[in-house]
């Protein structure tokens, strides 16, 4: 029998938001760091619950984040 697979990153992301923040569909967060290891999975599970997604990264990582999920004031 195989055993489930689960990242480290996204379970630490999908705690973060939903267990500890208790994110709810329609709040705003910010995700620091947002192209990085947890920070990938929390942007695309604050979008998938529903929230308004601010998220910081370099320049060279804004079409990234944009394509994970994150708003953009543009």
């Amino acid at each position: 029998m195989r055993k489930p697979l689960y990242s480290g990153a996204a379970l630490t992301a999908w705690h973060a938001l939903l267990s500890q923040g208790q994110l709810k569909a329609g709040e705003r967060v910010l995700i620091h760091a947002a192209a990085g290891g947890v920070g990938v999975f929390a942007v695309q599970i604050a979008k998938a619950v529903g929230a308004y997604v601010a998220a910081t990264a370099g320049p060279r990582n804004q079409d990234f984040l944009r394509e994970l999920g994150a708003d953009s004031d543009d």
